[in-house]
């Protein structure tokens, strides 16, 4: 066999065991978005698409393919689905996937947080500073805000992977008309137009506005 074959062969040999290990990776991740207790199967079947990809096509996990950077390690273990593409390269598809699970990492963090402050709550009942448990309890209503909103922003990026999936991605759901691509590089997860992302902002302050009044006559 002459080098250059050597080579070719050695070149395919890597890229088949790295191809290993980042299905394996993959796989695991799918379990662990399987567990999440919130509606991600647009992220399920984006993971299962990336994973046939990765077996069935002949990309060079590692490389992004649009500049040919070699991927860090550190990345491609935290992000095992963005095998090809650097992070300034991205696919609106990879970039909602790498939201996605950056925002249900946060929220399993968060809400691990709100359970042991709840537990130690309960147990320094009666015990602590009255001021230090209206503090506490004040934090956890902060905590279970920003988690309430968190689950929010994992099912619009659920659904903007589904969209891509359905061929409707960047449509708005209230005109029909697209959603400038400038603004779709900035909140990939958005489904409205700045029209009427506009008007439902002005709809939903006039309703706290109303509410608030109706609240100060009740008093």
């Amino acid at each position: 066999m002459n080098p250059e074959a050597r080579m070719v062969k050695s070149e395919e040999a890597m890229f088949k065991g790295i191809k290993v290990g980042i299905h394996r990776l993959i796989k695991k991740f799918r379990q662990h978005v399987c567990r999440f207790n919130a509606d991600v199967t647009g992220l399920q079947k984006s993971l299962i698409e990336a994973d046939k990809r990765l077996q069935f096509s002949d990309v060079k996990p590692g490389f992004c393919a649009e500049c040919g950077t070699g991927l860090s390690l550190t990345f491609m273990q935290d992000y095992p689905f963005i095998f090809d593409r650097c992070l300034g390269h991205l696919t609106m598809e990879q970039r909602l996937q790498k939201l996605l699970y950056d925002a249900i990492r946060d929220y399993e963090q968060r809400r691990e947080n709100l359970i042991k402050n709840f537990k130690s709550e309960r147990r320094s009942l009666g015990a602590s500073d009255p001021a230090d448990s209206t503090e506490s309890h004040a934090d956890n209503e902060l905590t279970i805000l920003q988690t309430t909103k968190a689950v929010q922003y994992i099912r619009d990026c659920n659904q903007a992977l589904l969209n891509i999936a359905k061929g409707e991605f960047g449509i708005c759901v209230e005109c029909g008309e697209n959603i400038p691509e400038a603004r779709l590089m900035i909140r990939p997860q958005e489904n409205l137009c700045v029209a009427c992302k506009t008007g439902h902002e002005k709809l939903v302050k006039m309703a706290g506005g109303y509410n608030t009044r109706n609240r100060a006559r009740a008093k």
